[in-house]
């Protein structure tokens, strides 16, 4: 597989998560965060740049603004702002001791400032829906910001908290479900005195719905989670996967989400085994569930539809001998291509500084951008996976 650096030097960078491209619409520029560190949590208030490279101008990063609004999973969520996806970029900061995120317009720099963050954005870039980052942090170190000194008391299921919509445009704001709200909806034996925590919201591709978790746990035990589906104003609120165990996903139309889960006997018609895990198509209106890549798709792993969803990409975690690999699987045809070579991760990328390939379809669908720290600093490559899609 053909692959290269897109950025290099002394600098450590990355782009981010799975779920967004970091090519603008003409696959010349790519977005990513630059940092002196790596392998360790940030300080409070330590901040890194945001910036491009210009693949057709020699590869260099170019900063564009700096954020205390970061994680080393998802970055400062930077991201094209869509629909257009070809001159404004939107990211997370930290201003005057308050998270905020702001619309940076490449070519005269200048900037639009929002009251809240973001972490879903709808395809159109009007609407986003966002939660609390400090609460992530304690919760899921990793995702969260370490923005802030003062120590807070982490409720176990806030009433004030949870995910709130963001108009960007005007800034309107409102808090459209509490976390709260979702502990006592369904609940059960598994929930008492659990804490509770919403993250990873994503726009199906009209945006007219978007996905998020439910994760609770109690004490020092492991993490139970619920997929849930609702329009953009909180309503039409809908569960998904009681198992308790769900992981990646990826919405393959408007309707359907592609998860890493475990399914419950009565809902896994094809499978063997109470809650066996695999990866599985979800219909939101039906709850209709049809298993993918059975037999052959055998890890959890960051997944994502290639543009025109001939395509579902790919990575794992490390395995014993500290090796990360790509994967590609052709869902017509029920093929999996496993893209070499592999990737090591060294000791010291793990836990939440962890560095994930995180792959990333170019726009196009014949490019994939994935972080790595195979080459001792964590920086962004990009491989060519033309032949293999045909595209």
């Amino acid at each position: 597989m053909p692959i290269r650096a897109v950025t290099r030097g002394r600098r450590h960078h990355w782009f981010g998560y799975y779920d967004k491209s970091p090519e603008d619409r003409s696959g010349r520029y790519v977005l990513a965060h630059a940092s002196d560190f790596a392998g360790r949590q940030p300080m409070p208030g330590e901040a890194v740049e945001v910036g491009l490279v210009d693949l057709g101008g020699g590869g260099t990063f170019v900063p564009l603004a700096t954020t205390a609004a970061w994680s080393w999973q998802q970055g400062a969520q930077l991201q094209w702002l869509g629909p257009t996806f070809d001159r404004e970029i939107i990211f997370n900061t930290w201003e005057r001791g308050q998270h905020a995120a702001a619309i940076l317009d490449t070519r005269t720099l200048q900037t639009r400032h929002l009251p809240l963050t973001v972490y879903g954005v709808a395809p159109d870039g009007t609407q986003a829906v966002t939660t609390d980052y400090v609460r992530l942090h304690h919760l899921r170190p990793g995702y969260g910001y370490a923005t802030g000194s003062a120590p807070i008391t982490i409720a176990r299921s806030p009433n004030h908290g949870g995910i709130w919509r963001l108009d960007l445009r005007s800034g309107d704001h409102a808090l459209i479900l509490s976390v709260r709200q979702l502990a006592i909806r369904r609940s059960d034996r598994r929930m008492l005195g659990a804490t509770h925590v919403l993250e990873h919201m994503t726009f199906n591709p009209g945006g007219t719905r978007f996905a998020f978790l439910h994760r609770w746990r109690r004490g020092g035990e492991g993490w139970f989670a619920r997929v849930y589906t609702a329009r953009l104003d909180g309503g039409d609120l809908r569960a998904h996967l009681d198992s308790g165990y769900a992981s990646h996903y990826d919405w393959r139309d408007d309707d359907v989400l592609l998860i890493w889960g475990a399914m419950p006997p009565s809902r896994s018609r094809d499978l063997s085994g109470a809650s066996a895990r695999g990866f599985f198509t979800l219909d939101v209106r039906t709850n209709e569930v049809v298993p993918v890549g059975l037999g052959t798709l055998t890890e959890d792993g960051h997944c994502s539809y290639s543009p025109d969803r001939r395509w579902i990409l790919m990575d794992n975690y490390p395995d014993r001998a500290g090796m990360q690999r790509l994967v590609l699987y052709e869902v017509d045809t029920r093929r999996r291509y496993d893209l070499m070579p592999e990737f090591f991760s060294p000791a010291g990328f793990r836990g939440p500084v962890r560095c994930d390939l995180h792959p990333r379809w170019s726009r196009d669908g014949t490019r994939v951008y994935f972080d790595g720290c195979h080459e001792t600093q964590r920086q962004v490559y990009v491989a060519d996976v033309s032949t293999v899609v045909g595209v």
